[in-house]
């Protein structure tokens, strides 16, 4: 059973998709709010799987309430509602942790598949809008290469972050490095903050252009 939370300045619209949620058999709805900071009560006070966030839950932004949320419980999945295609907002909103885009005018249907899909580690971002997401991504890692910021990294983090770039799980860098899973979040993280990236996605985009495989 996915426990979710709806959240959105539209009370009707969130009404609506909490009966329809609610009718699956193996969906919760666990709680409903209009803002920003009743959202992060809900999660603080229960427990929550997926929160299915509007793009105007006020007075945050998307991208920081995520954000506010991962710290709360950093294993939910974040799911946004948007009702308008802004660019920036949506590659915000990925960096904060959001691995689901779905828009208002979309079927009840496809919001139930993303919300099921999310928690199993997909990303559920429309073909268009993903497109756009990466080449962001890519323009941006494309300029950070251009600066050399990997000289930054330590000989270590260099070895994390190319094995990450060949595309194994932290798991499977923590065993051919023989360290610990922890300790390989630990490099990430400064590699993150050396880099000026937010997610190991940027990161391992960096490390492709820099010739990383």
């Amino acid at each position: 059973m996915l426990r979710v939370l709806l959240g959105d300045h539209q009370l009707s619209l969130v009404e609506a998709l909490a009966e329809a949620i609610a009718a699956e058999s193996d969906l919760e709805v666990v709680g409903t709010a209009a803002r920003a900071d009743d959202v992060l009560r809900v999660v603080g006070s229960r427990p929550v799987d997926v929160a299915v966030l509007g793009s105007d839950t006020g007075p945050a932004d998307l991208a920081s309430l995520g954000a506010a949320l991962r710290e709360v419980r950093p294993g939910l999945a974040l799911i946004a509602l948007a009702d308008h295609e802004d660019i920036v907002a949506l590659v915000r909103a990925v960096r904060a942790g959001f691995r689901g885009w779905v828009h208002k005018e979309a079927g009840v249907q496809e919001l139930v598949d993303v919300v099921r899909a999310v928690p199993r580690g997909e990303t559920r971002i429309p073909p268009v809008e993903l497109t756009r997401v990466l080449d962001h991504l890519l323009e941006a890692g494309a300029a950070a290469t251009r600066s050399g910021p990997l000289d930054e990294l330590t000989s270590r983090e260099l070895e994390v972050l190319r094995a990450l770039s060949g595309g194994v799980t932290r798991q499977e860098v923590a065993d051919e490095l023989d360290i610990s899973v922890n300790t390989v979040r630990t490099h990430m993280r400064r590699i993150l903050a050396k880099l000026g990236v937010h997610t190991s996605l940027e990161a391992v985009v960096i490390a492709r252009r820099a010739g990383f495989r």
